[in-house]
């Protein structure tokens, strides 16, 4: 289900080829959205649980390729399950509001696929090679434990998502905070409220946090000019939003604030798309002084500051650049959340952070660790660049959770017993995988 809270606009990528293991397995691709997708989706299906019970016949590890990831690297030298071919929207049902996608669907063509409805947006293949549907009904424990465990638990095929009545523009609020404490507390303050069906953060100093509030609507009111963000002339929605800070904080007692934004509902969803948050900025500082960062430069350059091309010219992980950048989604409670961004201002300062909300997830999970267990969170999103000795980082990511403190946080008996359950411990662990882009800290400019 789509978040109606906190909406991530990062777009999946398209995987540069490489080599795998000649005892890796790859379907062929059925790129076909007609009456044959459901015949092709489930002949896809049949033949990588054909090949994962090979491998667990064999008792032989194995890792899963969906074609598209900044969270881990590709391993080479090890059998690879590439179900990068499940990248389909299956059916969207207007009356029940839930849509069937394969795994890999791009965020952009799942909308192409909802949008014409008014809306807006699992089955499984056990390591054993079995097949089996979860939900909240059917392998309840399978269902909750499968989203943040990584591919560890099995391979998704298929999954059902709830979908949310869509109107066409969005009115976007902007509200300024002086402190860190503020920014995070209007936050989650803005959370309760009914109207807002969008909320996020952005802290550009620790002086100046935007909260940035959005809420459907089917009009635009008759004297307001639509804003976009989408094409080449339009400003990088990050931009347009520090100067909307700059301009309430230029404000005398009693002066109004400026009117607020209505934006198309699709450009608002990808209103971070050109240049990718603010990772986009990173590029022209790469090639600073020959590329000077101008509206003349960023419009000039437009077809490359979108996620997509930023992800394969440079922030890809075969790229040198990848490991100049630090990309970390950190989610913590809101009482934590200022205590974490003055440890990431005094080791390593990143402007701007970005701050989503996170709705509270039942325990025990690989969702944020939260105390009381299941309480709500804050995502805080440190993008920019990384720590020019790499060595003394690895060692920093260690201290701040070593591989202890992880299973103590999220607890390990539960999750082995699932692993022992569902037939994976031939699977990598989280903790096996996490340190691929977790302890060398740097990673593309998207998640997927």
């Amino acid at each position: 289900m789509l978040d109606p809270v906190c909406f991530h606009s990062k777009v999946p990528k398209t995987w540069q080829s490489s080599s795998h293991a000649s005892s890796s397995y790859r379907p062929q691709h059925h790129h076909r959205m007609d009456a044959n997708a459901a015949a092709s989706h489930a002949a896809t299906v049949q033949s990588i649980a054909a090949a994962v019970k090979t491998f667990h016949a064999r008792r032989q590890p194995f890792r899963i390729h969906h074609g598209s990831t900044n969270s881990t690297r590709p391993a080479h030298g090890q059998p690879v399950v590439d179900i990068s071919a499940l990248n389909h929207v299956l059916h969207v049902d207007k009356v029940a509001k839930t849509v069937s996608v394969e795994p890999n669907v791009a965020m952009d063509g799942l909308l192409d696929a909802v949008l014409p409805h008014n809306l807006v947006p699992p089955v499984m293949v056990l390591a054993n090679g079995d097949i089996v549907e979860a939900s909240p009904t059917q392998n309840a424990d399978l269902f909750a434990a499968a989203p943040g465990a990584l591919g560890t638990l099995g391979i998704v095929t298929r999954l059902d998502l709830r979908l949310l009545d869509a109107e066409s523009y969005v009115r976007v609020e902007y509200s300024l905070h002086t402190t860190v404490e503020a920014t995070c507390a209007a936050v989650e303050a803005a959370t309760h409220v009914a109207d807002n069906d969008f909320v996020e953060g952005i802290l550009f100093s620790a002086t100046q946090g935007l909260v940035i509030t959005g809420t459907m609507s089917r009009s635009i009111p008759i004297d307001v000019t639509l804003r976009t963000f989408s094409h080449a002339r339009d400003p990088w929605f990050y931009l347009h939003a520090r100067d909307r800070a700059a301009a309430l904080g230029a404000l005398r007692k009693g002066q109004a604030p400026p009117p607020a934004d209505y934006l198309p509902l699709r450009d608002y969803l990808f209103r971070y798309d050109r240049g990718g948050f603010w990772t986009g900025a990173l590029a022209f500082a790469y090639f600073r002084p020959l590329v000077p960062f101008t509206p003349l430069t960023r419009r000039l350059l437009n077809p490359l500051m979108r996620t997509r091309n930023l992800y394969r010219a440079g922030l890809g992980g075969g790229s040198r650049m990848t490991f100049r950048y630090l990309v970390h989604d950190l989610a913590v409670p809101y009482a934590a959340a200022p205590a974490l961004v003055d440890h990431l201002v005094a080791t390593n300062p990143v402007w701007p952070l970005w701050l989503c909300p996170l709705p509270a997830i039942a325990t025990p999970t690989f969702h944020p660790a939260t105390d009381p267990p299941g309480a709500p969170s804050l995502n805080v999103g440190v993008w920019g660049r990384g720590p020019h000795d790499l060595e003394a980082f690895v060692r920093t990511n260690r201290d701040l959770e070593a591989k202890d403190d992880f299973w103590a946080i999220y607890g390990r008996a539960w999750y082995d017993e699932l692993r022992l359950k569902y037939h994976a411990t031939t699977l990598p662990t989280v903790y096996d995988k996490w340190p691929f882009a977790g302890l060398i800290g740097v990673a593309s400019a998207l998640r997927s």
